[in-house]
């Protein structure tokens, strides 16, 4: 009787490890919703790219152009081009006069050419939705730095990891800043960017013949 008494209560133990395991389960994937775990930006089928609903006018990519994961850096782009190349130069690059649109067409707008119709480079406007009404946290995803962008209404995040810039044959602040391109003019001759940094997040205008990195939204 007295092993027949620890088989019951080990048959008890073991229902309700099951009942936690099964609860666990249910709670991860609720909050993986739109495939996330508790930083946003892990997808369980490692399907990307996909969006992510930040709760703005627009949804954000969980990666770069030429990401496969949400850590890759992905490819570098002079603003307007929508190829890569073996050097950033204002010797090589396209628009060797102004580029005289305040926002960049499809046929010139990296995301789109490369991941289709339904994809584009963010507007400087949306890039300041993304700003002003998220959290903007610097660390590391998989060994990689850069900022956890996260939307306090909903909970979902992105990934910005810092690739750096191309310049000339170079790569230059890897791990240290992330420039990403917007699809908007700042001034006459400068593209509206973004700079990410341990230091905080900065807009600038600058040079549009350098490679820096494309983050799509839906259009």
């Amino acid at each position: 009787m007295k092993h027949c008494h620890l088989d019951y209560l080990f048959s008890i133990v073991l229902f309700v490890a099951l009942l936690i395991s099964c609860k666990s389960t249910d709670e991860i994937n609720n909050n993986n919703s739109d495939g996330q775990n508790d930083k946003g930006v892990l997808c369980p089928d490692n399907h990307h790219p996909h969006s992510i609903d930040m709760g703005l006018s627009v949804k954000w990519s969980c990666c770069n152009v030429g990401a496969s994961k949400p850590e890759e850096f992905g490819d570098y782009y002079a603003w307007g081009e929508t190829e890569t190349k073996d050097y950033y130069d204002p010797t090589n690059y396209k628009w060797n006069t102004n580029y005289y649109q305040s926002t960049l067409g499809d046929n010139d707008d990296a995301a789109c050419v490369n991941w289709g119709k339904s994809w584009k480079m963010p507007t400087g406007e949306e890039f300041t939705q993304l700003i002003n009404n998220c959290s903007w946290e610097w660390g590391a995803y998989n060994d990689i730095n850069g900022y956890f962008v996260k939307n306090p209404k909903n909970n979902n995040t992105i990934f910005l990891p810092a690739a750096g810039s191309a310049v000339g044959q170079e790569y230059s602040n890897v791990g240290e800043i992330g420039k990403y391109w917007s699809s908007s003019m700042m001034n006459a001759h400068d593209p509206w960017e973004v700079w990410i940094s341990a230091s905080g997040v900065s807009i600038y205008g600058l040079s549009p013949c350098w490679g820096h990195s494309v983050r799509p939204v839906l259009k």
